[in-house]
């Protein structure tokens, strides 16, 4: 008898124990699936809210490093240089920046006239970098000047008239504008400084008597815009969204941002696990970012090269939005927005770009190699074209060089006989071949920019084609 009641409570003891231990593996199972989708939340979060974290890296890093606030010009006395870590910035024309703030009152933005000396593009977006309205000689007023009024979401009036209206669906908004100009002189530039001194930034209760604007030059400043892919990213996207206005579309999605502990209006306090998720997402997030923008947001520009559109495919309905007429393409915009600062409605009408990534033979761009591109003869264009290169891991141009790129109006850029251009992308200049070249970094992958300023109709009939990179060494 004792035999057999010591071999039940033997069995019995064994069945908790199994049972506890299967308890036990359930727990941990339910405990990594739980991290595993806070992770993927985590990186959902990047993919949705970059666009809008972007816009306030850049803000920040204008006021942190150079001291630009609100309402300020910030411009570039002389043309921009890697310095400025924006995404995918240009060292064409010498770039114009403005922040501002319209949720307690509308900003009045005066753009000045075009002279027949410095031209102005340009469009005002909101945190979301959504345009709102062009300027300038491609805008609204047609490079005739205006007053543009900016308003909140919640703005009721009044209306002043000598106004253009613009209502936003945020609070926040910036814009950056790019002069046109025949060349970058040192006489050309002083003519584009005293014409960004021109440009007012105002709140319309000061509109009878506007304070003078902070003119700022930022040239030759390191200035850090760019979005920080580490666990200080949730940090400021819960910052940006205490600054701003709800609106219905991202009701959902704000319910994501809850579950990982991104609230309006409660403190964002993730305790020690949790940091180490959120700097691992943060850490895929990039990686897939860079990896789509490089390779998945446009497809082929042409059938039988490398190079892409820097835009959606056909049928969009709204560039930078991605917004087709069933959908939005949402992992598109969060690649886009990884890779470029701005927006517009008008696509091509100022200036044309192709990006690519890879060399004739499908290869990743790295700076350990030397390529040689061959841009072809009769460049379709009313203006200029450029070839810039940009570090594949930030978006930016790379660091400590001493040149971005080349371009057709470069002094002393060769061009060969029969009208074609050279050029050479490597850690040295080819001898002789100085004018024709653009630095890399070793080890680091690249892409490149290739704009073209005034494009006409043989670009998008695709008579005139950009050749791909050739691997030389």
């Amino acid at each position: 008898m004792k035999t057999k009641q010591l071999f039940t409570l033997a069995l019995a003891g064994l069945m908790i124990m199994a049972a506890s231990l299967v308890t036990s593996v359930q727990a941990q199972e339910k405990y990594n699936l739980e991290d595993q989708v806070i992770h993927f939340r985590a990186m959902e979060a990047i993919t949705w809210s970059i666009p809008m974290v972007s816009t306030k890296m850049m803000r920040d890093g204008l006021k942190k490093d150079a001291g630009v606030g609100l309402n300020d010009v910030a411009y570039f006395s002389q043309i921009q240089n890697w310095k400025e870590r924006f995404t995918t910035n240009n060292n064409t024309t010498p770039y114009i920046h403005i922040f501002w703030n319209v949720e307690k009152e509308p900003v009045v933005v005066e753009i000045p006239a075009s002279t027949k000396d410095v031209g102005l593009v340009g469009t005002l977006l909101d945190v979301w970098q959504r345009t709102t309205e062009e300027v300038g000689a491609t805008g609204f007023d047609g490079g005739r000047g205006g007053k543009y009024l900016i308003m909140s979401p919640d703005y009721q009036g009044p209306y002043p008239e000598g106004y253009i209206a613009v209502q936003q669906k945020t609070y926040n908004g910036s814009t950056t504008l790019r002069p046109l100009i025949k060349d970058t002189s040192t006489d050309t530039l002083k003519k584009v400084a005293d014409f960004v001194k021109t440009i007012k930034v105002y709140p319309l209760s000061k509109a009878a008597n506007p304070t003078a604007t902070r003119h700022v030059d930022i040239y030759d400043k390191v200035i850090n815009g760019l979005p920080p892919f580490d666990l200080s990213y949730f940090k400021e996207l819960h910052e940006i969204l205490q600054e701003e206005k709800i609106e219905e579309k991202d009701l959902t999605f704000l319910g994501v941002l809850a579950s990982i502990g991104i609230m309006k209006d409660v403190p964002y306090q993730p305790d020690e696990h949790h940091q180490k998720i959120f700097t691992s997402a943060a850490k895929d997030a990039h990686t897939y970012l860079k990896n789509s923008y490089l390779d998945r947001v446009a497809p082929p520009f042409y059938a039988d090269r490398q190079w892409s559109n820097a835009v959606p495919h056909s049928g969009v309905i709204s560039y930078m939005d991605w917004r087709f007429p069933n959908h939005v393409d949402y992992d598109a915009r969060g690649a886009g927005y990884f890779g470029f600062y701005t927006s517009f409605r008008k696509l091509g009408a100022a200036s044309f770009y192709l990006k690519v990534s890879r060399d004739q033979k499908g290869k990743r761009l790295n700076g350990s190699n030397t390529y040689k591109m061959t841009v072809p003869a009769k460049v379709p264009m009313k203006n200029f074209w450029s070839v810039l290169a940009y570090d594949a891991d930030e978006a930016t141009m790379i660091e400590n060089m001493p040149k971005s790129g080349v371009a057709s109006i470069d002094k002393g850029i060769g061009t060969n006989k029969d009208g074609t251009v050279d050029i050479y992308f490597s850690q040295k200049a080819p001898k002789g071949k100085e004018a024709n070249w653009v630095p890399t970094a070793a080890g680091k992958e690249f892409f490149l920019y290739f704009r073209i300023y005034g494009p006409e109709k043989a670009v998008w009939e695709k008579s005139w084609k950009l050749n791909d990179l050739v691997k030389v060494d």
